[in-house]
């Protein structure tokens, strides 16, 4: 896009404020931030730096965000995001890192080879730098957790197999007292997105003892889950131990000798395969793929993860398997392709012929897209939590005097800042605007200190924290904002190009014009936060 086109529209890119500092200062405009020219220059090796300082002088509120932060135990780890790759796809809610060490996270889903800051498509990420193990809601202490035992979205928790390994997830909405490792049974209403990994439940066995939650497929197509432990030889099936089962989700129907079966038709076998009718028939048992010309074999039961997002109503075992390169394939073989898309065997003896991007088209027919897999490669169980494919450190710290782990009640507590920290914001700065009959609100009086990029507070947290975040998406930016950086950035570039001291005269007023604007227009937050509440009024009231 030239600069006579860009012009034309509002603050985009860091160019467009570099453009509007060159008007300024009345030099020519900038093709690009990284040509030759003492003007671009100058600019570059200030930018970043004046759009930090600037947004520390004010509390901008395009740039206000909130965290939960949680006090450091001896269980605590520091979160180690992936480095960014163009060959991988990222699902919204994940987090990755640049080569700068700046984390992003995507905003659609699915999101393949855009660059982190090149497009719309990422977002800083400013949330908790630290994860804490999952525990179940009704074994959290209330006392020390505010959402009643389960949850806040952006949490980040893990779960480890004992062994060294660490999953990293993060939870998507609040309330959340899901266990993000198990997966959720797949239901015919919900949509999937990519990578979201789902169950659909084995059948009912009688000579089966049932632990409490085991969730089964019963004969009349429904799922049902144990209400009690040691659930042995109650039939879920119509309801018929409703003390013992509630039912849930649809599955495939079992495969019944005498009933009549239409083209289409999808039955779960006894061999724990579904079937696809190719013809209408009566009793020809599909068990075993013993009757190929009347049944399609399709998938057992298990886990699945879908491949793809906006996933709705295909079910799981119906899926085909990936191609493999050491498979002889039978005409009218299904497989899924590295394309993501599905393809049938038009050959018998089909071996080793790729059929990803229709390059073997004698040997293939490409087919409808690829929408599940058992084979799970990361992804969260429940629809509430995402694996963030994260890797964890030991939180290693010297712990400032006075301070020290959770467990240990004789000190202070140390709150990891989030990710993107500039300054605290103003908590509660609508507190005390309604008080009741003229009294003072009551705001409490905090003890939180900042050193060493940790707050210290003797709160055993969690403390829902308000700050203000190091944004650098220039359209998410107050056009106020951006018209105050680019005069910032034309003082500090004027003398270098103009050497004029009257221009510096003239900018400075235009700078502080801008500033003025924008507490006018509510750009930047000045509300004022009621003071807390002086000890000898509140022993008083």
């Amino acid at each position: 896009m030239s600069a006579t086109t860009s012009s034309l529209l509002s603050f985009q890119t860091p160019l467009d404020i570099a453009n509007r500092a060159c008007q300024h200062v009345g030099v020519s405009r900038l093709a690009s931030l990284t040509e030759d020219s003492r003007a671009a220059g100058e600019i570059v090796d200030c930018y970043d730096k004046l759009r930090r300082a600037e947004m520390r002088r004010n509390v901008w509120r395009f740039s206000i965000r909130r965290a939960i932060l949680y006090p450091v135990d001896y269980y605590t780890m520091l979160l180690v995001p992936p480095v960014w790759s163009s060959t991988t796809t990222y699902t919204a809610g994940q987090i990755v890192s640049d080569s700068n060490g700046i984390l992003w996270m995507p905003t659609v889903s699915p999101n393949l080879n855009h660059t982190p800051s090149s497009d719309n498509t990422w977002d800083r990420y400013f949330g908790p730098l630290t994860a804490e193990p999952w525990v179940s809601s009704t074994n959290v202490n209330p006392t020390t957790n505010e959402n009643g035992g389960a949850y806040f979205a952006g949490d980040l928790v893990y779960k480890t197999d004992g062994a060294g390994t660490f999953t990293v997830f993060r939870s998507l909405v609040s309330n959340n007292s899901d266990d993000p490792a198990v997966a959720d049974t797949w239901l015919p209403s919900s949509t999937y997105q990519a990578q979201q990994v789902v169950q659909v439940p084995a059948m009912w066995a009688s000579g089966t003892t049932y632990p409490l939650g085991a969730i089964v497929g019963a004969t009349d197509g429904l799922t049902y889950t144990s209400l009690i432990a040691g659930n042995v030889g109650n039939q879920p099936a119509l309801g018929a131990s409703p003390a013992a089962w509630s039912v849930g989700a649809v599955v495939p129907l079992v495969w019944v000798s005498t009933t009549a079966y239409a083209v289409g038709q999808v039955v779960l076998s006894s061999d724990t395969y579904t079937y696809t009718a190719l013809v209408a028939s009566t009793g020809t048992n599909p068990a075993g793929n013993a009757a190929p010309a009347t049944w399609a074999q399709g998938g057992t039961v298990g886990t699945y993860q879908s491949l793809i997002s906006q996933n709705t109503a295909n079910l799981p075992p119906l899926a085909p398997a990936p191609w493999s390169s050491t498979t002889t394939y039978a005409t009218g073989a299904v497989v899924g392709a590295s394309d993501g898309l599905t393809y049938t065997s038009r050959v018998n003896g089909n071996h080793d012929v790729n059929p990803a991007n229709g390059a073997n088209p004698t040997d293939w027919t490409a087919g409808p897209i690829w929408t599940w897999t058992s084979t799970i490669t990361g992804g969260s169980g429940s629809l509430f939590w995402v694996n963030l494919n994260a890797t964890l450190q030991p939180f290693n710290v010297v712990y400032p005097a006075g301070t020290g782990p959770l467990s240990q009640t004789s000190t202070a507590n140390l709150f990891v800042l989030p990710a993107g920290f500039l300054r605290k914001a103003p908590q509660d700065p609508k507190n005390g605007v309604t008080p009741w009959l003229g009294a003072p609100g009551q705001t409490a009086l905090d003890d939180w200190e900042f050193e060493s990029g940790f707050l210290i507070s003797n709160s055993t947290g969690p403390l829902t924290f308000r700050f203000v975040a190091d944004c650098s998406a220039v359209p998410w930016m107050d056009d106020m904002f951006c018209e105050g950086l680019a005069a910032r950035i034309a003082l500090e570039i004027c003398e270098t190009l103009t050497q004029s001291p009257q221009k510096l005269v003239q900018l400075e007023g235009i700078y502080n014009k801008f500033m003025g604007e924008a507490r006018l227009v509510n750009g930047i937050e000045t509300s004022i936060e009621e003071p807390p509440l002086d000890e000898y009024i509140a022993v008083r009231l």
